[in-house]
């Protein structure tokens, strides 16, 4: 047999074992698992290992015991049993001796089996070792049966391997180099033998360069390796690239491309355990899109193919599906314990393995935090019953010395201790959770033991212990900043459960007390470590939100940027506003207001419902006053003495929503004493002050319904006005389409762009857009559509929005106004929370743009210039008019 056929043996009989026990099962269980971030880098140095051992066909009698343990290791690794697979390896290794390449494919193998334990050192001894004998010195050619050839490809798979183990300590640029070096390696062999190792390496190279920041190359590096399918020699290969293709978008959030990538994918599977794997992947894909049912039918029809790993997975997912609509109606908890009866059954047969013992752990917790531990009688559980079950699974690990798997369950047993209040037995079961992981680079898995051991420390009392804890979690979030970022925060992976609150208990831990903090320093210090961590948590929120990492800058004190501003941090915690003042050459000042009695949903819904025209001229006042009184009454004397004239708010929770311009002290409105701007982050501001009169202006907008949006019939004049003021490009009705807005930009370099459009800003990027004739501008095209002649050292100075609203019932959807500021590459925007009435829009953009070239005031202060012309017109004096146009950035 030919050293390709053997390759394509082995890649067959490889493929779905590999791929659905490590990588799916990673992705539903990587929570607990070595890093969610990884799973593709193991399965393709897998693939690796397997292709090398079998290319050789000519093995003597000692390289087929060789390759007999080899496959004896496989089958323990794919069933989750690492040590085993190690062990027996280890014997591949000593029949081995004397043949330095067989002893490198061996130690490849056996650094697959050490990453899968998470012991990165002892994964990397193996890899430099198989490499070094690679090196050796040869025999005599004629005596020696290897080639260059041989040793090549055996030399780029253990490279394969080694950018798998650097990815995983962080060594994303190491990673991406060692990737490159295996490439050109394989471009040596014919492009059948190459095609599919070379795939799955550029898959992985896309990985690292998310890891990096650079997203563009990741993608097109993705592109790439779809378009170069149509090379590819078989079907078979074909579908195996497009699987794993398919696993890393899903991971990464494009959801609709995995969804078109992995029905093509199911197009080319012929077999049941090959149907199996890619409805298991797509059925993941349907649920992180929200098509739950389409969802439910990708999951039974993958149980239906009698595979029993996906069988019980499929179980699982359908599962949590189920619970999460437990507010629908249609909820039957009779339906979940018919689940239950299906999976336990499952469960109770699995041989001992990792990714056995994770499904335990992701039942487990399944059962306790989405059933609740009050809630399982009616499923004729209890909380004994999942201590028992996950009492089995930590036995398991121990019997597998498998630390991590260990460490997951025990954690899950300190949770169920929580959850019952047995507070000691939690905490001890947390420690040891912690000690088994102490030193593993995994921080996310640290990250969420710390959490649990901050909140376990928090109800006994021991509140120093417990900020100490949450710190330490918050910590290695920030260490983790570009994997999070990386994640789908839809597929099995939330944000707001996992991330969020970490950042949030810390603050209040950090704020608790504070007021009778005798030491000023130390009160100080907690009030910068609070105001930094919510920064991190708005930074983490935005670049979860795109799955990129946003650009920041170093951070400055409030006076190295403008010594006449003050930043107001209002925290929503607990039914209670925290608020933290930054003032020029001042300590932090901090005031804090019980909330408890307030209905915070309802006092959003009174606040807007006054903002609507047909409500009274002064409905708003009353909430504006007490609005005032919680942020700015407790200042307003140190605002006045340090002569200051902007206030920048890095406005939380309900308030976000809620334009500052309308809080009142009783005689004015704030607008009327301060200009008034927001920024998610001071980390993301850079400041430059905006010549418009030496500016390049594009302006774009459409006057005519399109697409189900009514007409803008005021564009005309709002445009024509900016047009008699300073140079401008113009793109109106059918010109303003996505391409010509790129060819506007692949030509010039504009300083300020003004789009007078219909666009939604939401709380889901996918959901967040502009209008153009031909169709839509997605939030996160943005970049790369201003930027494609433009530089991050000479940005769009200035981006208006003008006909833009903050989606409907969505209470997070001022998120997305953020996305649109940061990903523009804009140092400022102006947007309005809502579509405002088009003549008065039009009058405050006339005199916003005629005061820029006139008076060249700072940013905020035109912008407030301008809302008060409008208030002071007759016609246009309700808050409705002139109140939510915002300025987010650079006020300067």
């Amino acid at each position: 047999m030919n050293r390709w056929r053997m390759r394509q043996k082995w890649v067959r009989k490889w493929r779905y074992g590999w791929l659905l026990l490590i990588t799916c099962l990673l992705l539903i269980f990587g929570q607990y698992a070595a890093g969610a971030y990884g799973a593709g880098e193991a399965y393709s140095a897998g693939e690796a290992a397997y292709e090398s051992v079998d290319s050789k066909a000519d093995l003597s009698t000692a390289a087929l015991g060789v390759n007999d343990y080899l496959d004896q290791g496989q089958a323990l690794y794919d069933a989750g049993q690492f040590t085993a697979a190690i062990a027996t390896w280890e014997k591949a290794l000593t029949l081995a001796k004397n043949q330095p390449q067989q002893q490198a494919i061996v130690h490849n193998y056996l650094a697959i089996g050490y990453q899968g334990l998470s012991q990165w050192a002892a994964a990397d001894e193996q890899i430099q070792t198989g490499l070094t004998l690679l090196d050796l010195p040869r025999a005599d050619p004629k005596k020696d049966p290897r080639t260059e050839q041989d040793s090549a490809f055996v030399t780029a798979q253990l490279l394969n391997t080694q950018g798998s183990n650097q990815l995983q300590v962080g060594q994303a640029a190491a990673a991406l180099d060692t990737w490159q070096a295996a490439i050109d390696l394989y471009q040596r062999f014919s492009p059948a033998e190459r095609a599919l190792p070379l795939a799955r390496t550029r898959i992985n190279q896309a990985q690292a360069l998310r890891v990096l920041g650079f997203y563009r190359r990741a993608q097109t590096t993705l592109n790439a390796v779809r378009t170069d399918l149509t090379n590819f020699p078989t079907s078979a290969t074909k579908l195996s690239v497009l699987q794993s293709l398919g696993q890393i978008l899903l991971r990464t959030g494009d959801l609709n491309q995995a969804q078109a990538v992995l029905s093509e994918a199911l197009a080319l599977a012929s077999t049941p355990a090959q149907q199996a794997a890619v409805q298991l992947n797509l059925a993941q894909t349907m649920a992180a899109l929200g098509d739950t049912q389409a969802a439910l039918s990708l999951y039974q029809r993958a149980q239906s193919q009698g595979v029993p790993a996906i069988q019980l997975e499929a179980s699982l997912s359908q599962l949590a599906l189920q619970l999460e609509a437990s507010e629908d109606p249609a909820f039957s908890w009779s339906a979940i314990a018919q689940s239950l009866d299906q999976i336990f059954p499952q469960l109770s047969v699995l041989p001992p393995s990792r990714w056995g013992i994770n499904a335990q752990v992701y039942l487990a917790n399944l059962l306790i935090d989405n059933v609740g531990i009050q809630r399982l009688e009616d499923l004729n559980l209890s909380a004994e019953a999942i201590g028992q079950q996950l009492a089995q699974a930590i036995s398991q690990a121990r019997s597998l010395q498998d630390r991590q798997a260990e460490a997951a369950a025990l954690k899950e047993l300190g949770h169920l201790y929580e959850k019952t209040q047995q507070w000691e037995t939690a905490l001890d079961l947390t420690q040891q959770s912690l000690n088994l992981t102490y030193s593993s680079s995994t921080s996310y898995t640290s990250a969420q033991q710390q959490w649990q051991l901050g909140r376990i420390l928090k109800a006994q009392g021991l509140l120093g212990q417990s900020r100490s804890a949450y710190g330490d979690a918050v910590g290695q979030l920030d260490l983790l900043q570009n994997d999070i970022v990386a994640l789908n925060p839809d597929a099995k992976f939330s944000f707001r459960d996992r991330i969020e609150p970490v950042y949030r208990a810390y603050v209040e831990s950090l704020l608790t007390g504070i007021e009778q903090q005798p030491d000023a320093a130390v009160r100080q210090q907690r009030l910068q470590q609070a105001r930094d961590t919510m920064e991190a948590l708005q930074l983490a929120e935005l670049q979860n939100y795109f799955r990129e990492t946003c650009l920041t800058y170093q951070a400055r004190e409030i006076e190295a940027i403008d010594p006449h501003a003050a930043v107001v941090y209002s925290i929503v915690i607990n039914n209670r506003l925290e608020v933290i003042t930054s003032l020029p050459y001042q300590p932090l000042t901090y005031h804090s207001v019980n909330l408890e009695a307030i209905d915070q949903d309802a006092l959003l819904r009174d606040v807007l419902t006054s903002l609507h025209p047909l409500s009274p001229i002064d409905a708003v006042v009353p909430l504006g006053q007490q609005l005032y009184d919680w942020l700015i009454a407790p200042i307003a004397t140190q605002l006045e003495q340090q002569a200051i004239e902007t206030l920048v708010f890095v406005p939380d929770g309900f308030l976000r929503d809620i334009p500052m311009a309308i809080l009142h002290d009783g005689s004015g409105y704030l607008l009327e004493r301060y200009s008034l701007a927001l920024t998610p982050s001071l980390k993301l501001f850079n400041s430059r002050p905006l010549d418009i009169r030496s500016s390049k202006l594009l302006a774009a907008g459409l006057t005519l319904p399109r697409q189900g949006f009514s007409a803008l019939p005021g564009v005309d004049q709002e445009i024509s006005q900016i047009n008699q003021l300073v140079s401008t490009d113009t793109l109106i009705n059918d010109r303003f389409t996505k391409n010509n807005v790129a060819e506007e930009f692949e030509n010039n370099k504009f300083s300020v762009v003004h789009l007078a459009t219909h666009g939604q800003f939401s709380a889901s990027a996918d959901s967040t857009f502009l209008l153009t004739w031909d169709g839509r501008i997605n939030v996160k095209d943005l970049s790369d559509l201003f930027q494609t002649s433009q530089d991050r050292e000479a940005p769009i100075e200035l981006l208006v929005l003008s006909a833009c609203q903050t989606a409907q019932g969505d209470r997070r959807a001022t998120l997305g106004m953020a996305g649109v500021a940061v990903e523009s590459g804009a140092r400022s925007t102006v947007a309005t929370l809502w579509r405002v009435q088009d003549t008065s829009t039009s009058m405050l953009m006339g005199e916003f743009y005629r005061l820029l070239i006139d008076t060249q005031q700072p940013r905020a202060k035109t912008l407030r210039d301008a809302q008060l012309m409008l208030m002071q017109n007759p016609t246009y004096q309700h808050p409705y008019y002139w109140a939510p146009f915002v300025m987010i950035g650079n006020w300067q």
